[in-house]
C-alpha cells in the first residue's frame, strides 16, 4: 500500500517511477518483464524499528511489473500492480491492471580497474581466479569476504553443496557486491549476522551479451537487497525467506518463498564507487592571520589503488588565501591551491590538510573554501567538501559593554571591575 500513497493523493503511482532520484527500492519486489510467484507471501517490516515479527508484519509488501503477474495459492500483503493483466492469489490491497508503462531501470556500469583482489591462499574447497572473477564455494565450506574493503567486484559468485559465504565486519558498514554476471546460491547461503538488509547489497553491472539467471533457489534465509534489472531471478526451496527488496528483469518464485519488504531501504541509494570526502561541510570562525588549518578525510572506495589530484578554491575568495596542502602521499601542485594525492589503496583514507590566512581589511565577513578530490584514473569520479569560515571583525573588543552596580555603602573603599580586553585584529 505504500506505492498508492506515495503522492499522498491515493493516486496510482509507479514503483518505478518512485524510484528515480536515485532510490531503486520502494517494494519487496519490482521485475521488469513479468513476476510468477507459487505459494509464497510478501510483506513488511522496518529494520530501524526492530526485527522481522510475523506478528505485527506490515502491509507494504507490494509487487509491480511492466508485463504481467501470476499468483498461485500466494498472498500479497500490499499491492498489485502491472501494465499486463493479474491473475490468481490474494492481493489484500489495492490490484491495479492495465497501469501505465514504468520506466526503465538503469543498468549500472561496472567498477574499473579489474576484479577484486582476494587474500590468498584459498581455504579447502573455495576456488577464485582474480583474471577471470569467478568466485566457487563448495562442499559446504563457508568463505567469509573481511571487511574492509567495504565494496568487492567479481564476474560471478556460485554457491554449491550447502556452502555459505559469510562477512567479517565488525565496523557495521554497508557492503556492496558488483557482478558483471550471475549469482548462484541455489546450493548455498549467504550469512549477514547483522541481520539487516541494509548492510549488504548485490549489484548486477554492465550489460553482458546473454545475461545469466540469478539463482536464489538455496531455501536458505538471506538479508540483502538485490538489484538486477537486466537478469532473471529464481527463487525456491522450501519455506526460504528474504528481508529486503529485489529488482529484476524477470522474477520466479516457488515452494513457500517468503519476502519481507525491509522499509529501512526506502532511503537506499544507488551504490557509488570511487572516492568519498569528509567532511562535506564544516564552519568556523577566525579574525585575520595565517596558519589556519582544515583537515579533509579523502577514502578511495574502489577496488584498486588509485590517484587524486586534490583541487582547491575560495568562493568569492575576498577573504580566504590557500598557503599549502600537506599529507601523507600528498605532493604540492606548482601552485598553492593544488597537489596531488598518489597510491592510494583500495578502500583506504587518507588525512588532507588544507592550509589557508585570512587577510586584514578583508571586504567579505565570510568566505568558503572548496575542495575537491578527483580521480585520476577516471576523472569523471570526484568528490567535495566545503569549509565556510566567518571572519570576525577587526579592532579592539571590550566586555562587558555596560553593567550596573548597586547597594554599595557611600563610604567604602577599594572596590573593583573586571573587563575584558580582546585584540580581534
Amino acid at each position: 500500500m505504500f506505492l498508492l500513497a506515495l503522492l499522498g493523493l491515493g493516486a496510482f503511482v509507479s514503483p518505478a517511477a518512485a524510484q528515480w532520484n536515485g532510490l531503486p527500492f520502494n517494494a519487496p519486489i519490482f521485475a521488469q518483464s513479468g513476476i510468477t510467484i507459487g505459494n509464497g507471501i510478501t510483506d513488511s517490516y522496518n529494520s530501524d524499528l526492530g526485527p522481522y515479527n510475523a506478528a505485527t508484519a506490515g502491509s507494504n509488501g507490494d509487487i509491480a511489473t511492466n508485463a504481467s503477474i501470476s499468483l498461485s495459492g500466494t498472498v500479497v500483503h500490499g499491492d498489485a500492480t502491472a501494465v499486463g493483466t493479474i491473475s490468481g492469489g490474494t492481493v489484500t490491497g489495492t490490484k491495479t491492471q492495465n497501469a501505465p508503462p514504468f520506466p526503465s531501470m538503469p543498468i549500472l556500469p561496472c567498477p574499473t580497474g579489474g576484479y577484486s583482489i582476494l587474500p590468498t591462499p584459498l581455504p579447502s574447497g573455495v576456488s577464485y581466479n582474480a583474471g577471470s572473477g569467478d568466485l566457487v564455494v563448495g562442499g559446504g565450506n563457508t568463505y567469509t569476504l573481511n571487511v574492509p574493503p567495504s565494496q568487492y567486484y567479481f564476474h560471478s559468485i556460485s554457491l554449491t553443496g550447502g556452502s555459505t559465504l559469510s562477512f567479517n565486519n565488525p565496523s557495521g558498514k554497508k557492503v556492496d557486491i558488483f557482478l558483471a554476471d550471475g549469482l548462484n546460491i541455489g546450493g548455498g547461503g549467504v550469512g549477514n549476522t547483522s541481520g539487516l538488509p541494509t548492510r549488504l547489497g548485490f549489484w548486477a553491472c554492465g550489460s553482458p551479451a546473454s545475461p545469466t539467471k540469478w539463482d536464489l533457489s538455496g531455501g536458505s534465509t538471506g538479508y540483502f537487497s538485490l538489484y538486477a534489472p537486466n537478469h532473471l531471478v529464481r527463487v525456491g526451496g522450501s519455506g526460504g525467506q528474504i528481508f529486503g527488496a529485489v529488482v529484476a528483469a524477470t522474477f520466479s518464485a516457488s515452494s513457500n518463498a517468503s519476502f519481507h519488504f525491509d522499509e529501512a531501504l526506502l532511503n537506499e541509494g544507488l551504490p557509488t564507487y570511487g572516492i568519498s570526502v569528509a567532511p562535506y561541510a564544516d564552519t568556523v570562525s577566525h579574525p585575520a592571520g595565517t596558519n589556519y588549518t582544515e583537515s579533509f578525510t579523502v577514502q578511495n572506495l574502489s577496488n584498486v589503488s588509485d590517484s587524486y589530484d586534490l583541487l582547491t578554491s575560495a568562493r568569492p575568495g575576498t577573504a580566504l588565501t590557500i598557503t599549502s596542502i600537506t599529507g601523507t602521499g600528498v605532493t604540492q601542485g606548482a601552485n598553492p591551491d593544488s597537489a596531488r594525492l598518489s597510491n592510494l589503496a583500495a578502500s583506504a583514507t587518507a588525512t588532507v590538510t588544507v592550509h589557508y590566512s585570512i587577510g586584514s581589511g578583508a571586504g567579505s565577513p565570510r568566505d568558503t573554501l572548496l575542495f575537491t578530490a578527483r580521480s585520476v584514473a577516471s576523472p569523471s569520479t570526484s568528490a567535495n567538501g566545503r569549509l565556510t569560515v566567518t571572519v570576525l571583525g577587526y579592532g579592539t573588543s571590550v566586555a562587558p559593554h555596560a553593567t550596573t552596580t548597586s547597594n554599595l555603602p557611600s563610604n567604602g573603599t577599594n572596590y573593583t571591575a573586571s573587563f575584558t580586553v580582546q585584540n580581534v585584529g
